[in-house]
C-alpha cells in the first residue's frame, strides 16, 4: 500500500525537521519553507494532506491556501492550518477557504498523527 503524501509548510526549520524525523517512516513527507515552495511542490505532486503555517514571509498561509484551492485538483487536498495565530478575525478569514482543521501551536508529532487519522488519510 502506498504511503500517504503529506506536505508540511512552515518557515520554522526545527519544526519541519521534527516532522520529517517523526513521520518519515510512516508517510511520504515533503517540506516547504514558504508558500512559494509549497505551490511548486503541489504543482509537481498533489499531496493527500497539507499542514500549512499561517504566518510566513512572502506568500502567507492564507494566500497559499487560496492558490491551492484554485489549482486543478486543489479542492480535494485536505489542508490543516497549524499556527500560533489566535486572533478571531484572522481565524474567521481563513475559514472562508475551508481548511479541514485549524490547529494552534505548539503541536507534536503525536498531535499530527492524531489529526491524520481523524481526517482518514
Amino acid at each position: 500500500m502506498a504511503k500517504a503524501k503529506i506536505l508540511f509548510v512552515d518557515d520554522d526549520s526545527v519544526y519541519l525537521r521534527a516532522m520529517l524525523e517523526g513521520l518519515g517512516d510512516e508517510y511520504d513527507v515533503q517540506v516547504a519553507s514558504d508558500g512559494n515552495e509549497a505551490l511548486f511542490a503541489i504543482d509537481k505532486e498533489m499531496p493527500d494532506i497539507c499542514f500549512l503555517d499561517y504566518d510566513m514571509p512572502g506568500v502567507d498561509g492564507r494566500d497559499c491556501l487560496a492558490m491551492i484551492r484554485g489549482m486543478s485538483g486543489g479542492e480535494t487536498v485536505k489542508v490543516v492550518f497549524v499556527t500560533g495565530e489566535r486572533k478571531v478575525g484572522k481565524v474567521v478569514d481563513v475559514m472562508n477557504f475551508k481548511p479541514s482543521i485549524y490547529m494552534t501551536k505548539p503541536v507534536t508529532v503525536d498531535d499530527i498523527k492524531k489529526t491524520i487519522a481523524e481526517l482518514g488519510v
